[in-house]
């Protein structure tokens, strides 16, 4: 009795150190993330008056406008409040200027959408054409 109870004892003991371990390395994965998707928003100004470009973000950290707006997007998924204008990008400074541009990216959005409808049907109405799938 004493042994299998020494071998539930270990194998409780393993499973439990497995599932720390993999907590914790769960957790410092997602605070390295954290810290690296954090670059941008960092670098941002508070309001619409203080935007700055993704050409200017690219300058300052030596990559490209276009991995930039991909940064921007992890860094909006992860949570962080990004807002933009024709001026750039920038921290809100409110919850209701988070509001308004949240909604913007809706409009733009639904407009992407119902163009690619547009697409669909044209395609559909001449068989000649490649069709578009979503």
């Amino acid at each position: 009795m004493s042994k299998s109870n020494n071998r539930h004892d270990a194998g409780a003991k393993n499973k439990m150190h497995s599932n720390t371990l993999q907590e914790t390395t769960t957790r410092n994965y997602n605070t390295r993330t954290d810290r690296a998707q954090a670059r941008i928003f960092k670098l941002l100004g508070t309001g619409a008056d203080n935007a700055t470009t993704a050409a200017d973000l690219a300058a300052a950290l030596n990559t490209t406008p276009r991995h930039i707006t991909r940064e921007i997007r992890a860094e909006r998924l992860a949570g962080f409040p990004i807002a933009s204008s024709s001026a750039g990008y920038y921290r809100p400074t409110s919850r209701a200027e988070s509001a308004a541009v949240a909604k913007k990216l809706h409009e733009r959005a639904a407009e992407i959408h119902r163009v690619a409808v547009a697409l669909e049907r044209a395609a559909a109405a001449d068989p000649n054409q490649v069709s578009i799938n979503i």
